[in-house]
């Protein structure tokens, strides 16, 4: 029996695959609907903004075209976002599903060894009955989960095969540090674009104050400059917010950051753990149980380690988009 497992060693190695992110999101675009979306709407909203620069008369009309714009192109940057998303999630769900497959697996073997350690306990009573129903609803419950874990994962399989048709397996995970492409909050407000059309609201409403007719009445008057104090109190509570803001997702990709070295820690301590049970194992000096544990250990350190690689590459993406960039420029 020791033969036969010690040749069912786990063969998987972290980080040692080939096909990056990048590579994968380039793929992506031949086939995503939402990425072909996204083209389309700024193709429209271009053509529209063109027009209406064209048919604008005055000041008013280019203002209000470049109102219309930016809103346009906040309503893309959401198409935008959801291509990554999803691509990011497509990404590394196969590899996080298949790992999570394979430790639940290790686990039902471990739950089956020890419904039949706790059998022979009960029938010799020296344990409850209580003790051995318990046994008997881990492994039902574990049973139960491996299904739906086998069709979770040959559906990631799947999506990920629709986005990348090489090689499932060749995938490499490296972290990018983020702290290399920081800006300064001035840069994260001018790409946001909501605080872009409070400023051009503002801009329009003093075109509106600046030409309105001499023989205005008061009501008007006052209307615009209560409408103008208005706007100058939202940009400043908007740039307060986008402060808060820009200070969280750079502390929320900083505590990933750290978690994501902890997690390269960890891995290799269950690796190392695994490594010396097996060798136990080899020469009769650990069970299988021990052996089972430990295999499931350093897998599920690994899957951890690219849930977490999977949050912060979503974060750190959303902060290049939302600072005017593009993410194949850094992912490359």
């Amino acid at each position: 029996m020791k033969k036969v497992l010690i040749l069912l060693v786990l063969v998987f190695t972290i980080m040692s695959f080939s096909a990056t992110l990048f590579d994968v999101i380039e793929s992506a675009k031949a086939t995503s609907t939402t990425y072909e979306l996204s083209n389309l709407e700024y193709v429209l909203m271009e053509m529209e903004y063109d027009k209406n620069k064209i048919m604008a008369t005055n000041q008013k009309s280019e203002l209000s075209a470049e109102i219309n714009f930016l809103n346009s192109l906040k309503e893309n940057k959401k198409t935008v976002e959801r291509f990554y998303t999803d691509t990011i999630n497509t990404y590394f769900d196969y590899l996080i599903d298949k790992l999570d497959y394979e430790s639940t697996e290790l686990k039902i073997k471990n739950a089956r060894i020890d419904l039949e350690n706790k059998k022979k306990l009960f029938e010799k009573k020296l344990i409850s009955i209580d003790e051995l129903k318990n046994a008997e609803l881990t492994l039902s419950d574990l049973e139960n989960s491996i299904t739906s874990k086998k069709v979770k994962m040959l559906d990631s399989k799947n999506d990920l095969i629709e986005i990348y048709s090489k090689e499932i397996s060749e995938i490499k995970v490296s972290l990018i540090d983020y702290a290399n492409y920081l800006v300064d909050d001035k840069v994260y407000f001018d790409n946001n674009y909501d605080y872009k059309i409070l400023e051009k609201n503002k801009e329009l409403n003093e075109v509106e104050m600046k030409t309105l007719p001499s023989n205005s009445s008061e009501f008007d008057i006052k209307n615009l400059e209560l409408k103008n104090r208005k706007l100058e109190v939202n940009i400043k509570d908007s740039e307060d917010a986008l402060y808060k803001s820009h200070r969280d997702l750079k502390n929320q990709l900083e505590s990933f950051k750290i978690s994501i070295k902890n997690l390269e820690e960890r891995i290799n301590l269950s690796k190392t753990t695994y490594e010396d049970t097996n060798n136990k194992f080899i020469n009769g000096l650990a069970s299988e149980a021990e052996l089972n544990k430990s295999k499931a250990d350093y897998i599920d350190s690994s899957k951890t380690y690219y849930e977490t690689m999977k949050q912060y590459f979503n974060s750190f993406v959303k902060y290049l988009l939302d600072t005017g960039r593009r993410p194949e420029e850094v992912l490359n």
